[in-house]
């Protein structure tokens, strides 16, 4: 499920569907869109339709464009203006290569829907997914402009965070329109936590937009974390519940 430190080597092991920070790659949504709309997932909680644009419309981003999704059709859009619309990925089996070609999908209950030849344009990048001649689902991607503030959140996992936890505490860049510069690597970012403790380093560079540190709460039922990145800066007030997390 998740990348991992191997232990025997000083390498990380990028074998899972999310990050060691938990943040999800590309083949989450794929494994995701494998699964029929409407199965069951958990008493009271079926599967949804979904489409999900595998990649970031950025201006070196590659002319094809990969969605997934768990419908009949899905319309690309870019600007407004619809591009195609198809269905599954039919193409033939050929020799594995790492570039989307279209082929090789045979075995897959929802074969991905592969777009060539798009052309870059700044704006955003819709899909449309139709099931039954309906449209029952969307997913879009933005181009991001210049970094103009930094937000922070952190991994929930559906349970509030608590005195005497660790969180995984997430620094997003993002443009003035609120959207996240996934092509921003490297950048410094610093956080200081006051209520918590930084475990590990507390200045790390951002990958794809984001920088990911763990923070440990203490006693005290507030915490405080501040985020800077060079002019950038952010702050988040957390009220901690008031059960011990372990």
């Amino acid at each position: 499920m998740y990348d991992y430190n191997r232990g025997c080597c000083d390498n990380i092991c990028y074998s899972g569907v999310a990050d060691i920070f938990r943040l999800p790659k590309f083949s989450l949504s794929f494994f995701r869109s494998q699964i029929k709309a409407g199965t069951p997932l958990m008493p009271g909680v079926e599967m949804p339709y979904m489409v999900f644009v595998a990649g970031h419309w950025l201006k070196e981003s590659s002319d094809t464009v990969v969605v997934l999704g768990n419908v009949d059709e899905v319309e690309l859009q870019l600007n407004g203006v619809t591009i195609e619309r198809r269905s599954h990925d039919n193409g033939p089996d050929t020799h594995y290569v790492p570039s989307a070609d279209g082929g090789n999908c045979r075995n897959l209950p929802s074969a991905p829907f592969t777009f060539t030849g798009v052309e870059w344009q700044q704006g955003e990048l819709k899909a449309i997914g139709y099931a039954g001649g309906r449209k029952v689902a969307e997913h879009s991607v933005s181009t991001p402009g210049e970094a103009a503030s930094l937000a922070i959140d952190y991994f929930e996992e559906g349970k509030a965070a608590a005195r005497n936890d660790l969180l995984i505490v997430y620094v997003r860049f993002k443009d003035a329109a609120g959207t996240e510069l996934f092509g921003e690597n490297n950048r410094r970012v610093t956080l200081r936590a006051s209520g918590g403790t930084i475990v590990g380093p507390s200045t790390r560079s951002a990958e794809a937009g984001v920088a990911s540190f763990l923070v440990r709460t203490g006693n005290a039922g507030k915490l405080r974390l501040h985020a800077a990145s060079g002019p950038l800066s952010s702050e988040l007030n957390m009220k901690l519940a008031g059960k011990n997390a372990f």
